[in-house]
């Protein structure tokens, strides 16, 4: 029986070579990488906030970074008035130690802990605002309070996946623009769509904001104004194979 099932497959083989060769079809092909871009308008922003307490006894600095949770809750209660939400928020109590290094005559080095022990603690918040008009006040609200350190800003919609979605869509219709091109100068046509292939799809994070909140010196430098981006950009690129045949 399993001398017949054999010869059923190389008679198959024989008479559509096509198949035995992973359905491949025969003939020219022409490939072309498209690329696309769609752009939103941002529906949010996001401040990520920071407050820190150092100090060499472990139980004074938990004292002291409770006065400030204690003001920072406050404040960001009141800020929920002007449309400011938590959406997260991590706390973490660590010791730290200054060192110095020690490099032997073998041209090895080691640490050499110097000076006291100390205990940092930092409470991180990640905050967000639809009021994206609104954000040079807030962002005055919260340097003015001295609780927070503002390290980032950023904007983000609310269908990141659908704007990346449009981005590949608009990175086909490149695609097939230029094929259509390429083939109507060399005098042929695209017969059908041999293989499609998904290349990279991403955000470019070019629209983030540098604040003017950050320290210096010790020092907040004064908050300019901030204008948030008009739309923020989503790129897609897909590599496209076309069997080609003369033009008909």
């Amino acid at each position: 029986m399993k001398k017949y099932v054999l010869a059923a497959l190389i008679v198959i083989s024989a008479v559509l070579p096509g198949h035995a060769q992973g359905l491949k079809t025969q003939g020219p092909t022409m490939a072309i990488r498209g690329t696309g871009n769609h752009e939103v308008k941002p529906d949010y922003a996001t401040l990520h906030l920071s407050i820190y307490d150092l100090n060499r006894s472990s139980e004074r600095v938990m004292e002291a970074h409770a006065k400030q949770l204690a003001k920072a809750k406050e404040l960001l209660e009141e800020l929920k008035t002007d449309g400011v939400e938590i959406r997260k928020s991590d706390f973490q109590l660590r010791s730290q130690q200054k060192t110095e290094t020690i490099r032997s005559s073998d041209g090895s080095t080691t640490h050499k802990p110097i000076g006291p022990v100390e205990f940092v603690a930092n409470t991180n918040y990640r905050v967000e605002t639809r009021k994206m008009e609104e954000l040079t006040e807030l962002i005055g609200k919260l340097v003015s309070s001295g609780i927070f350190e503002i390290s980032s800003l950023a904007y983000d919609v609310d269908n990141p996946r659908g704007a990346l979605l449009q981005a590949r869509k608009a990175a086909v219709t490149d695609a097939r623009e230029q094929a259509e091109i390429y083939a109507d100068a060399a005098g042929i046509q695209l017969v059908e769509v041999e293989e499609i292939t998904d290349g990279e799809a991403s955000r470019s994070y070019g629209d983030q904001a540098d604040l003017p909140s950050r320290r210096l010196g010790g020092q907040w430098l004064k908050v300019t104004q901030i204008v948030p981006p008009a739309t923020l950009n989503y790129n897609a690129s897909v590599n496209i194979i076309w069997r080609i045949g003369p033009k008909q």
